[in-house]
Protein backbone atom coordinates (compact mmCIF):
# COMPACT_ATOMS: atom_id res chain seq x y z
CA UNK A 1 0.00 0.00 0.00
CA UNK A 2 1.78 3.06 -1.01
CA UNK A 3 0.15 5.16 1.71
CA UNK A 4 2.72 3.58 4.17
CA UNK A 5 5.31 4.29 2.29
CA UNK A 6 4.58 7.89 2.56
CA UNK A 7 3.63 7.65 6.05
CA UNK A 8 6.72 6.24 6.30
CA UNK A 9 8.69 8.60 4.63
CA UNK A 10 7.08 11.67 6.66
CA UNK A 11 7.89 9.64 10.00
CA UNK A 12 11.90 9.42 8.61
CA UNK A 13 11.32 13.68 8.26
CA UNK A 14 9.54 14.03 11.11
CA UNK A 15 9.83 11.83 13.89
CA UNK A 16 8.14 13.24 16.86
CA UNK A 17 4.81 13.65 14.74
CA UNK A 18 2.08 11.28 16.31
CA UNK A 19 -0.39 11.99 13.43
CA UNK A 20 1.79 9.78 11.11
CA UNK A 21 2.16 6.89 13.30
CA UNK A 22 -1.70 6.83 13.70
CA UNK A 23 -2.31 7.29 10.08
CA UNK A 24 0.54 4.43 9.09
CA UNK A 25 -1.11 2.49 11.70
CA UNK A 26 -4.91 2.70 9.98
CA UNK A 27 -3.21 0.96 7.05
CA UNK A 28 -1.31 -1.18 8.25
CA UNK A 29 -5.05 -2.41 10.03
CA UNK A 30 -6.55 -2.59 6.75
CA UNK A 31 -3.63 -4.66 5.56
CA UNK A 32 -4.73 -6.80 8.87
CA UNK A 33 -0.92 -6.12 9.78
CA UNK A 34 -2.14 -5.93 13.50
CA UNK A 35 1.06 -6.46 15.38
CA UNK A 36 2.23 -3.08 13.44
CA UNK A 37 -0.89 -1.34 13.90
CA UNK A 38 0.05 -1.78 17.71
CA UNK A 39 3.44 -0.72 17.44
CA UNK A 40 2.68 2.18 15.73
CA UNK A 41 -0.07 3.31 17.95
CA UNK A 42 1.94 2.80 21.05
CA UNK A 43 4.67 5.12 19.14
CA UNK A 44 2.11 7.85 18.94
CA UNK A 45 0.69 7.64 22.96
CA UNK A 46 4.67 7.88 23.91
CA UNK A 47 4.37 10.85 21.81
CA UNK A 48 0.97 11.76 22.96
CA UNK A 49 0.52 9.93 26.24
CA UNK A 50 -3.60 11.23 26.11
CA UNK A 51 -4.36 10.19 22.45
CA UNK A 52 -7.14 8.63 23.17
CA UNK A 53 -8.09 7.44 19.60
CA UNK A 54 -4.21 5.96 19.29
CA UNK A 55 -5.91 3.52 22.43
CA UNK A 56 -8.79 2.87 21.39
CA UNK A 57 -7.72 1.87 17.89
CA UNK A 58 -4.32 -0.42 19.56
CA UNK A 59 -7.41 -1.89 21.91
CA UNK A 60 -9.15 -2.83 18.79
CA UNK A 61 -6.43 -4.21 17.53
CA UNK A 62 -5.04 -6.43 20.29
CA UNK A 63 -9.00 -7.96 20.00
CA UNK A 64 -8.20 -8.90 16.86
CA UNK A 65 -5.08 -10.60 17.83
CA UNK A 66 -7.34 -11.45 21.30
CA UNK A 67 -5.07 -10.11 23.53
CA UNK A 68 -8.40 -9.24 25.60
CA UNK A 69 -6.39 -8.57 28.63
CA UNK A 70 -3.99 -5.68 26.75
CA UNK A 71 -7.29 -4.73 25.02
CA UNK A 72 -9.02 -4.18 28.64
CA UNK A 73 -6.09 -2.07 29.82
CA UNK A 74 -6.16 0.51 26.84
CA UNK A 75 -10.30 0.64 27.12
CA UNK A 76 -9.69 1.36 31.23
CA UNK A 77 -6.80 4.22 30.29
CA UNK A 78 -9.73 5.60 27.78
CA UNK A 79 -11.73 5.65 30.38
CA UNK A 80 -9.15 7.23 33.14
CA UNK A 81 -8.82 9.92 30.69
CA UNK A 82 -12.47 10.50 29.46
CA UNK A 83 -14.96 8.85 31.89
CA UNK A 84 -18.25 9.51 29.75
CA UNK A 85 -16.75 7.38 26.96
CA UNK A 86 -19.29 5.05 27.02
CA UNK A 87 -18.15 2.97 23.84
CA UNK A 88 -15.27 2.14 25.81
CA UNK A 89 -16.76 0.88 28.62
CA UNK A 90 -18.74 -1.29 26.33
CA UNK A 91 -16.15 -2.80 24.44
CA UNK A 92 -13.88 -3.17 27.67
CA UNK A 93 -17.27 -5.47 28.98
CA UNK A 94 -17.14 -7.34 25.72
CA UNK A 95 -13.51 -8.24 26.40
CA UNK A 96 -14.49 -9.28 29.86
CA UNK A 97 -16.93 -11.34 29.18
CA UNK A 98 -14.37 -13.61 26.95
CA UNK A 99 -12.27 -13.51 29.92
CA UNK A 100 -15.23 -14.35 32.05
CA UNK A 101 -15.03 -11.88 33.84
CA UNK A 102 -18.75 -11.63 34.12
CA UNK A 103 -20.08 -9.65 37.10
CA UNK A 104 -17.29 -7.15 35.59
CA UNK A 105 -18.46 -7.18 32.67
CA UNK A 106 -22.39 -6.58 33.45
CA UNK A 107 -21.23 -3.42 35.23
CA UNK A 108 -19.41 -2.05 32.38
CA UNK A 109 -22.58 -2.92 30.00
CA UNK A 110 -24.61 -0.83 32.91
CA UNK A 111 -21.94 1.98 32.65
CA UNK A 112 -22.13 1.70 28.86
CA UNK A 113 -26.20 2.00 28.66
CA UNK A 114 -26.44 4.68 31.37
CA UNK A 115 -24.13 6.95 29.27
CA UNK A 116 -24.81 6.15 25.78
CA UNK A 117 -28.36 8.04 24.99
CA UNK A 118 -29.84 6.43 22.00
CA UNK A 119 -27.27 3.77 20.71
CA UNK A 120 -28.64 0.56 20.98
CA UNK A 121 -25.26 -1.87 20.61
CA UNK A 122 -24.60 -1.91 24.55
CA UNK A 123 -27.52 -3.23 24.78
CA UNK A 124 -26.86 -6.63 22.40
CA UNK A 125 -23.37 -7.07 24.24
CA UNK A 126 -25.45 -6.95 27.74
CA UNK A 127 -27.43 -9.70 26.00
CA UNK A 128 -25.31 -11.72 25.04
CA UNK A 129 -23.98 -11.86 28.41
CA UNK A 130 -27.09 -12.19 30.33
CA UNK A 131 -28.00 -15.39 27.64
CA UNK A 132 -24.39 -16.40 29.01
CA UNK A 133 -25.78 -16.14 32.40
CA UNK A 134 -28.83 -17.56 31.66
CA UNK A 135 -30.88 -15.04 32.67
CA UNK A 136 -33.39 -15.25 29.70
CA UNK A 137 -36.02 -12.95 30.63
CA UNK A 138 -32.96 -10.48 30.68
CA UNK A 139 -31.84 -11.01 27.47
CA UNK A 140 -35.09 -11.20 26.02
CA UNK A 141 -35.64 -7.51 27.59
CA UNK A 142 -32.38 -5.93 25.99
CA UNK A 143 -33.35 -7.70 22.52
CA UNK A 144 -36.35 -6.22 23.00
CA UNK A 145 -34.98 -2.73 23.16
CA UNK A 146 -32.74 -3.03 20.48
CA UNK A 147 -35.90 -4.80 17.89
CA UNK A 148 -38.09 -1.89 18.88
CA UNK A 149 -35.80 0.50 17.63
CA UNK A 150 -34.60 -1.99 14.37
CA UNK A 151 -37.67 -4.32 13.73
CA UNK A 152 -34.61 -5.77 11.29
CA UNK A 153 -31.83 -6.28 13.73
CA UNK A 154 -30.98 -9.89 13.02
CA UNK A 155 -28.53 -10.59 15.37
CA UNK A 156 -30.86 -9.59 18.04
CA UNK A 157 -33.67 -11.40 16.65
CA UNK A 158 -31.28 -14.69 16.66
CA UNK A 159 -30.16 -13.78 20.24
CA UNK A 160 -34.12 -13.24 21.39
CA UNK A 161 -34.58 -16.69 19.60
CA UNK A 162 -32.24 -18.09 21.51
CA UNK A 163 -33.66 -17.36 24.72
CA UNK A 164 -36.62 -17.67 23.62
CA UNK A 165 -36.28 -21.31 23.32
CA UNK A 166 -33.92 -21.65 26.30
CA UNK A 167 -36.82 -20.46 28.42
CA UNK A 168 -39.25 -23.13 26.62
CA UNK A 169 -41.05 -20.80 24.11
CA UNK A 170 -40.23 -22.42 20.87
CA UNK A 171 -42.20 -20.86 18.25
CA UNK A 172 -41.69 -17.78 19.57
CA UNK A 173 -38.03 -18.86 19.06
CA UNK A 174 -38.74 -20.06 15.83
CA UNK A 175 -40.70 -16.94 14.29
CA UNK A 176 -37.55 -14.73 15.54
CA UNK A 177 -35.04 -16.84 13.70
CA UNK A 178 -37.37 -16.83 10.62
CA UNK A 179 -37.24 -13.19 10.78
CA UNK A 180 -33.49 -13.15 11.58
CA UNK A 181 -33.10 -15.68 8.00
CA UNK A 182 -35.31 -12.93 6.00
CA UNK A 183 -32.88 -10.25 7.24
CA UNK A 184 -29.75 -12.07 6.18
CA UNK A 185 -28.81 -14.32 9.09
CA UNK A 186 -27.75 -17.51 7.61
CA UNK A 187 -26.67 -18.83 11.41
CA UNK A 188 -30.80 -18.47 11.60
CA UNK A 189 -31.26 -21.38 9.24
CA UNK A 190 -29.09 -23.64 11.31
CA UNK A 191 -31.30 -23.28 14.38
CA UNK A 192 -34.33 -23.36 12.43
CA UNK A 193 -33.47 -27.02 10.63
CA UNK A 194 -32.43 -28.19 14.00
CA UNK A 195 -35.33 -27.08 16.46
CA UNK A 196 -38.21 -25.43 14.40
CA UNK A 197 -39.17 -29.52 12.58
Amino acid sequence: MAAIADYTKAIDMNSRNPVFYSNRAVCKVELKDQSGAINDYTKAIELVPTDLHSFMNRASSKDELKDYSGAISDYSKVIFLEPENYEAYYSRGYDRSHLKQYTLALSDFNKSIELSGTDKLPYRFRAELKLELKDYKGCIEDCNVVINSNPKAMNSLLLRGRAYFKSGQKTEACKDWSSSGEQGNKEAYTYISKYCK
